[in-house]
């Protein structure tokens, strides 16, 4: 089992490519080697930590999220996340993923060793 960490895929998010320079001629193109690189480096018992911004107003989640073929997704909650007025997730949005938090304390193997590390969207000061 391993642990891979990704943020920002912005799926369906056309303004996406334009505004981080991302190389896709279409919001397809973007999704479909986005989707094709994580299912071709994460296996079914590994687990992604996503932290924020899955997808975005013109996508439907769960279409992106049926095609991720492994299950053990933890989404840590972006910005452009559904969540309610009261900044709680939206429950259809949570129910895609196997965990959702704003801040997650985690131990992963590094090195062999295991390593606490913290999972949030923004910034701390240490």
């Amino acid at each position: 089992m391993r642990h891979w960490f990704t943020a920002d895929t912005h799926f369906g998010h056309a303004n996406i490519i334009r505004h981080c320079r991302r190389p896709f001629s279409s919001v397809a193109e973007m999704d479909d080697e986005l989707l094709r690189r994580i299912n071709e480096r994460v296996a079914a018992e590994d687990w992604l930590y996503h932290l924020g911004d899955f997808s975005f107003r013109g996508g439907d989640p769960a279409a992106y999220r049926d095609r991720i073929r492994f299950r053990n997704i933890v989404l840590i909650l972006g910005n452009h996340d559904p969540q309610t007025m009261n900044g709680t997730v939206r429950l259809e949005f949570a129910a895609l993923f196997g965990e959702v938090h704003s801040l997650l304390r985690v131990k992963v193997p590094i090195a062999g060793t295991p390593q606490l590390i913290i999972l949030c969207r923004y910034a701390m000061k240490v």
